[in-house]
């Protein structure tokens, strides 16, 4: 190799570590004439902050799913399998602190809201005052029947879940990946 090949190995490895990195949802659809098909979806978190993942897997005779998220601080984690989505459903909070107010990324600030804290209804329920850029509820009442919201407004994510119920959160989030998988000048500009 010469000294040249080797700059440019390295130059090209250099920006590779410092470009953003993509993560999103990879799905997976099989299928005959029949009733015999298999779906597959992987997600894992596009913006560095909070870590969760999202597998489901889905065939005509059973449905397997995982959620986790947030990792290093609450450290919830869903399993669920059966006949239906959500069967023999269990979830479990594996750490010691909870999911943090704030998460900070390059281009976005994080905020959370815990539908289970009562201190936190009314800055909830603020956050519908303005328009979305994309929200997966229209109102504050919907996002609590459906135990779950993400959305974005300018440089805000909010991300709204259940710690007595986190399940219903992987289907916000899901739709979160989706939505920034169409818009990639958003997923730049918040990553």
């Amino acid at each position: 190799m010469t000294f040249k090949a080797f700059v440019v190995g390295v130059m090209t490895l250099g920006a590779g570590a410092f470009a953003p990195t993509f993560a999103g949802c990879l799905n997976q659809v099989t299928g005959d004439i029949g009733n015999n098909f298999t779906s597959a979806v992987m997600c894992t978190n596009t913006l560095p902050s909070p870590a969760y993942q999202i597998s489901y897997y889905e065939d005509s005779d059973v449905i397997f799913s995982m959620f986790s998220f947030d990792k290093i601080n609450a450290g919830y984690m869903c399993i669920s399998h059966g006949e239906v989505e959500g069967d023999n459903l269990q979830c479990r909070k594996t750490g010691l602190s909870s999911v943090p107010d704030e998460f900070e990324n390059r281009g976005s600030l994080v905020t959370t809201f815990d539908l289970s804290s009562v201190s936190k209804q009314p800055a909830f329920t603020e956050i519908f005052t303005d328009d979305f850029e994309f929200a997966t509820a229209k109102s504050a009442a919907q996002a609590t029947r459906d135990k779950c919201f993400v959305g974005v407004r300018d440089d805000d994510v909010y991300i709204v879940f259940d710690s007595a119920e986190i399940y219903p959160l992987s289907n916000c989030l899901f739709a979160f990946e989706e939505f920034l998988a169409d818009n990639p000048k958003v997923w730049l500009r918040l990553n």
